[in-house]
């Protein structure tokens, strides 16, 4: 129960309240002792029947002759080590209630302080037991300088009231014995059942409340200090009756003490004290009542008065008024400042983390001096540990800030403050007696850079970190200001250096300043830096604890068991634990919620030692608490979660070294792969390839190291690795124009990264598994390599059975990298069928030996490409990946289109090769279903599939294949695949691709209609008359659409060839005619497609002037020429064509007078046609090809207004 009172000094109503509240944190009594009032005159002196008794133990009432509980602050600070650094002071009651005495005596103070993050420990010091009863070697290190620097300065007299300690006399011991008695007295005897059922029940809690806070020192994963290493004096160890959590105003102190608590039915809570009603009651023993009963929150005390050990009365006093005790009466205000700036002294000037300071106070002195002992006694010795409290102040610096980091709060704010502690506590520590504690102690240092739970794909948490620390240190920013307040953070070693005065590490503090109230600020704790930096920057600090760590390992002793040898397998160097005849196997470990009935077994099968006392000058013990169970999940190393609560190891024997060593060990190199992870991708996200492949290298290792010295195998982790490293390859090919610049990257070497590895290079290689490192060296050599490098990658990775969404993701990278080494072996044959191409002009027989086998090389790159392919498309099925499944189909399309034009001079085969690129640009649109589904990829295959069509169209239209087909047979499949081409044109969908595909389909139906032309033309006029009209129809309508869109694509070559095939079928059929009316009609219609030119030549004249505005001299320009001359042969012919049709239709028209009516007609259209052949007859040669296409536009101007006039006039 919690509670506060509020006390007023005397007689000043107005004086603020002294504010106290106290928190039990542990308490080996639940339960007040029931109390009895003793009746007047009873004898104190005779022993009640209980006294000393077994039964009467669990109320605390033997804590009358426990003598000095040592350095217990060590001891609670190590049971509760989260109050660390949260509270200002912990310490003994005694030794909290000595300094606030000081004021009011005149006895000597002797006390050890020490500095553990924010919190002040403060120890009784025995000087005469430690310094003047002590053997010469021990404490050495204190001595020279007490002797030199305290008894030297002082005579005889001077040192007697320095040293000053009263015995413990006769008559002290009579009265700890009759208060004793006194105490047992009070207690009330005789209880029921039911009471002693409720007494029972309290000691089963206290039993399992003590195995509960031994159970808090479980969680982490790392191994305990050692009770000896905890503790200076580890002889003086015992555990209060009640360890309480008081704040004093705003002063939070851990406190210890064992004062018994009495109750009753009218007064639940209260304390008991002797008194001899001879010996007044003074001011010591006042204050010493109050703060007594302020630190366990009672709110009375009942004074029992004797005589002679006579009982003579009893007074109850409300812990209020023991201030106003007559002749006994203080001020609490003097009390509240005197603890105010005793902890400000202390915090101010006891600053330094690991150092021991003494506060001193001779008897009848006037003035407290605190002495850095660690300062002034580094002269007297190099070795550290001379001191006694090195060891106890860095098993306790590596406790707490175990405890902060694996808290269930979340460490996220003392990251800086953990870091400090473990960087002291290394420091404070020999790596060679400690190895165990020092590795821990790195590891933990490694994991605030790079925690456990960090994804390597998204270090999110160390971003998380960042801005959280960004804001705390705006927070300390704040607290700065408080210039007085100064907490030194830097390392021990370098806060030893400006260490020469005596006035920097002697303070002083008087007695009248003590009892003075100043205005003073509150001290402002000011947090350490916080861990920051960018990932590189942490990662490579983590990489320096690690390596630091592993080589701690070396110095971990390994105690040899029965023969002293070990029978090493070929890679291990861990001894196998075996059962021992007649004793029990223990189980492994259990896990943190233990029933009652488990821990008691667990306590049982750890036996306690008596020989303790006997080793405790044994620095090195290995007898360590806890050890945690390894997680061997995939999960273990990628994404462990916060505060999540591991299983534990049972405390391994003095002979088990090796256990903790193998542990130790899976955790550095299980941290080292993490980090290699995280800088593997970050690198990738840099676009630094070669860099990040060369980490994935070193995670491989690492993971290879943990499988033969540990047992261990992340598959999880490996398959990830093996997947980006599939990544790197695959991207390093894309930008292989920077290959010099990754292969820099992957050959570079850093000392503290090879430190990790170099484990594994001492290892044969030739019989081992490497997790596919191997494959990695061989990844920059060349395109081709870098793309087998990577396929495989991915299929190891795929082999070690990743999860499902990881699979996909896998399988649908390899199936990418199967496309590249398709299309690679595919463009490689394409080239080398070139070269072969080229060099068959050579008819020398070397020559010919060469062209075989470059065909057999041709072949095998054409095979290689298809495996790809092939493997790329069942990978690409297996996670129904339709759009890059169509690609692939795609590109086996292209492949077997090039096998076809590779065997052009084989028509068989070449077919059969263009029917199989069918099938799979058929098969891709099938699968894409629609083109909604993805355009770009259907439009890509679409053409791709209309192209296939119109080459083997016009193959067998050119080069028809000699068989069993007759010629309409042949003229029917010819037909059909352009009817094919021609449907997957889309000229009606707007986009990039339209005109090439309108061109496309221009072209197709030019084809067609020249078919139908050479039908027409070949066919007989008598025998076939309905097919010899259905292919002149067929004829027309594709010549028409093909000359549509030819001139709306403004292809000038094109279209007048289009035109002119058109006019000599007009011509044809005017000569096939026997009828005037229809030859008449045709040469007509010749004229009119002649006339349709114009606009056409127009185009082309202008075009002819920007070209010769632009004077280029390069290949464009040559090109341009030959077009033109292409051009001038059809305007020639086109000339020609214009001429005998003028002509044809003037003797045509001439020749027609038998018919009276027509004549005048007749002749008035000869004329017209006589004119306009005159006027299209020139000079031959005359001009040149601009004036020959400016003479034709005008010609067939002024013929089409000839023949406007002439119908007008008609």
């Amino acid at each position: 129960m919690n509670q506060s009172d509020d006390y007023l000094s005397d007689n000043s109503k107005t004086m603020k309240p002294v504010k106290s509240t106290a928190v039990v944190k542990y308490s080996a009594i639940q339960k007040p002792a029931t109390f009895t009032q003793l009746q007047c005159n009873t004898d104190l002196n005779h022993p009640p029947s209980n006294w000393l008794s077994s039964s009467a133990d669990s109320y605390g009432l033997q804590s009358v002759w426990l003598q000095s509980t040592g350095f217990s602050s060590f001891r609670m600070a190590h049971m509760f080590p989260d109050c660390v650094g949260e509270v200002d002071v912990v310490s003994d009651a005694e030794n909290i209630k000595k300094l606030l005495k000081i004021p009011y005596s005149q006895s000597a103070v002797s006390m050890m302080v020490h500095r553990i993050e924010n919190t002040i420990l403060i120890d009784d010091f025995d000087i005469q037991k430690y310094l003047l009863r002590q053997a010469e070697s021990d404490w050495e290190w204190l001595k020279k300088f007490f002797y030199e620097h305290i008894i030297h300065n002082n005579d005889d007299k001077q040192k007697k009231r320095l040293f000053y300690k009263p015995a413990n006399t006769r008559d002290l011991l009579q009265q700890k014995n009759l208060v004793s008695k006194f105490l047992y007295h009070s207690l009330v005897q005789n209880l029921s059942d039911n009471e002693k059922e409720e007494i029972k029940i309290d000691n089963d809690k206290t039993k399992n409340c003590e195995l509960d806070l031994k159970n808090k020192c479980l969680e982490p994963v790392l191994p305990e200090p050692n009770l000896e290493d905890n503790l200076p004096d580890p002889t003086k160890s015992r555990n209060f009756a009640r360890n309480v959590v008081w704040t004093f105003e705003n002063i939070q102190m851990l406190i210890g003490t064992d004062m018994p608590i009495f109750g009753g039915q009218t007064h639940p809570c209260i304390s008991l004290k002797l008194r001899d009603m001879n010996k007044p009651i003074n001011v010591l023993t006042g204050i010493d009542y109050w703060l007594d009963n302020l630190m366990c929150n009672v709110p009375e005390v009942i004074m029992c008065y004797h005589l002679d050990g006579i009982v003579q009365k009893y007074e109850l006093i409300k812990t209020e008024d023991l201030p106003n005790l007559n002749n006994a009466n203080f001020s609490p205000k003097v009390i509240r400042d005197v603890a105010q700036n005793i902890l400000s002294f202390l915090k101010n000037n006891a600053t330094k983390a690991g150092h021991t300071y003494w506060l001193f106070k001779g008897k009848d002195d006037d003035v407290v001096k605190l002495y850095d002992l660690t300062s002034l006694c580094s002269d007297t010795s190099d070795d550290k540990e001379q001191n006694p409290f090195t060891v106890p102040v860095a098993m306790l610096l590596y406790r707490v800030a175990r405890n902060m980091k694996y808290s269930s709060d979340g460490s996220q704010g003392h990251l800086g403050t953990i870091r400090i502690l473990l960087k002291n506590c290394i420091q404070l520590l020999n790596r060679e007696k400690y190895p165990q504690i020092v590795t821990s102690a790195h590891y933990m240092l490694s994991d605030l850079y790079i925690p456990a739970d960090t994804d390597p794909a998204k270090p999110i948490v160390v971003e998380k970190q960042k801005q959280q620390q960004q804001q705390q240190q705006k927070e300390d920013d704040i607290c700065q200001q408080n210039e007085n307040a100064e907490y030194e953070f830097d390392d021990i070693n370098n806060c030893m250096e400006n260490e020469g005065k005596a006035s920097a590490t002697i303070k002083s503090l008087t007695l009248a300043y003590l009892k003075e109230t100043t205005e003073r600020n509150d001290f402002k704790y000011i947090r350490p830096p916080p861990v920051s930096g960018s990932i590189p920057e942490r990662c490579h600090e983590a990489l320096e604890h690690v390596v630091n760590g592993l080589e701690c390992l070396s110095y971990f002793p390994i105690i040899n068991i029965e023969e002293g040898n070990y029978n090493n397998n070929k890679y291990k160097e861990e001894k196998q634990n075996t059962a021992k005849p007649f004793e029990a196997i223990p189980m492994p470990y259990y896990t943190l919620n233990n029933n009652k009935n488990s821990s008691n077994n667990n306590k049982q099968q750890t036996p306690t030692k008596t020989s303790k006392k006997q080793q405790k000058k044994k620095l090195n013990k290995k007898n360590n608490d806890e050890l945690s169970v390894v997680d061997t999940s995939p999960k273990a190393l990628l994404c462990k979660p916060k505060g999540e609560a591991l299983p534990t190891w049972q405390a391994p024997k003095k002979s088990d070294n090796l256990s903790w060593k193998s542990h130790l060990k899976t955790l550095l190199y299980e941290k080292a792969s993490l980090i290699f992870a995280v800088l593997a991708e970050y690198e990738y996200t840099k676009q630094k390839f070669g860099s990040s492949l060369k980490y994935i290298l070193k995670v491989l290792k690492c993971q290879k190291i943990l499988e033969i010295f540990c047992g261990l195998k992340n598959d999880k982790l490996i398959s990830y690795s093996l997947g980006r490293a599939g990544d790197c390859c695959l991207m390093i090919v894309q930008d292989w124009k920077n290959i010099d610049n990754h292969q820099k990257l992957f050959t570079t070497s850093d000392e503290v990264e090879d430190k990790i590895i170099i484990e594994i290079l001492t290892i044969e290689k030739d019989d081992l598994d490497m997790n596919g490192a191997e494959l990695l060296d061989r990844a920059l050599i060349s395109i081709e390599e870098s793309l087998i490098v990577a396929y495989k990658c991915y299929e190891k990775a795929l082999s070690l059975e990743p999860a499902d969404i990881d699979k996909k993701n896998l399988l649908r990278r390899l199936g990418n990298v199967h496309n590249e080494l398709g299309v690679l072996y595919m463009n490689q044959a394409s080239l080398k069928y070139q070269q072969e191409t080229n060099n068959d002009d050579d008819d020398n027989d070397k020559n010919k030996i060469d062209n075989n086998e470059d065909n057999k090389n041709v072949n095998s790159l054409l095979t290689k490409s298809l495996k790809h392919l092939e493997y790329g498309v069942k990978a690409f099925e297996s996670v129904e990946d339709e759009a890059n499944l169509a690609l692939l189909h795609s590109n086996t399309g292209r492949l077997m289109r090039l096998c076809a034009h590779i065997n052009v001079n084989k028509q068989t085969e070449e077919r059969h090769f263009y029917n199989k690129a069918l099938h799979s640009y058929q098969k891709a649109l099938q699968i894409l279903g629609n083109r909604k589904t993805n355009s770009s990829i259907w439009d890509t295959v679409n053409w791709d599939l209309s192209t296939t069509l119109f080459t083997m169209a016009t193959l067998l239209q050119d080069y028809p294949i000699p068989g069993n087909k007759t010629e309409d047979e042949l003229e029917k499949e010819v037909v059909e695949i352009f009817q094919k081409a021609l449907k997957h044109c889309d000229t009606e969908n707007p986009g990039p691709r339209q005109p090439v595909y309108q061109f496309r389909a221009a072209t197709i139906q030019h084809r067609l209609a020249s078919l139908y032309h050479r039908v027409y033309r070949e066919l007989d006029t008598d025998t076939d008359n309905i097919k010899r009209k259905t292919s002149l129809q067929l004829c027309k309508l594709y010549y028409e659409k093909a000359s549509k869109l030819m001139f709306s694509l403004e292809q000038p070559i094109e279209y007048l060839t289009i035109q002119l095939e058109r006019v000599a079928l007009a011509e044809q059929q005017a000569q096939t005619t026997g009828l005037f009316t229809s030859k008449l009609k045709s040469y007509q219609n010749g004229l009119d497609l002649i006339i349709q030119c114009q606009e056409i030549l127009e185009i082309i004249l202008e075009k002819n002037k920007i070209n010769k505005n632009h004077d280029k001299k390069d290949d464009d320009t040559q090109k341009d020429i030959d077009i033109d001359n292409e051009t001038e042969k059809l305007i020639l012919l086109m000339e020609q064509r214009l001429q005998f049709l003028l002509r044809s239709l003037t003797k045509l028209c001439l020749g027609k007078n038998s018919i009276p009516n027509k004549k005048k007609e007749y002749e008035n259209l000869a004329e017209v046609y006589k004119k306009c052949y005159s006027r299209s007859l020139r000079t031959p040669g005359s001009q040149t090809n601009s004036s020959l296409l400016e003479h034709m536009i005008h010609l067939i101007k002024d013929i089409n207004l000839q023949l406007q006039n002439y119908q007008e006039s008609v």
